[in-house]
């Protein structure tokens, strides 16, 4: 397993989301890492969204990988699509984690999809 540099004092899971946050941080927007939805991350029913950007409203960003978001691995990522569409009422910005190979890939998807 990779040593990760923290996010907001928080691991990441992955390459990509450093890459993300990196991005975020260099282009000045604030966001929020592993955010929670509901009172505790154990509890049933709460949900961690991987990225909140503050704008003048919240944005939810998911950083989905192969491996975990295909298939029957991922046949509970639409309700929780749903759920984060319902709570921040906007479609939830999926980025798979293949469009984040390395950092320079990751300031260019954050200049055309975020900025």
């Amino acid at each position: 397993m990779a040593d990760y540099p923290l996010i907001q004092d928080k691991t990441p899971h992955s390459w990509p989301e450093v890459y993300f946050a990196l991005a975020l941080t260099k282009f000045n927007i604030p966001f929020f890492f592993q955010y929670l939805i509901g009172k505790r991350a154990s509890v049933r029913g709460s949900l961690i969204v991987d990225f909140v950007i503050i704008r003048p409203f919240y944005q939810a960003v998911e950083i989905f990988g192969e491996y975990w978001h295909t298939g029957q691995l991922g046949s509970g990522d639409k309700l929780k699509l749903d759920i984060e569409r319902r709570y921040f009422k906007r479609e939830t910005i999926v980025i798979w984690a293949d469009q984040l190979p390395d950092q320079d890939a990751a300031d260019k998807l954050v200049q055309e999809k975020i900025l």
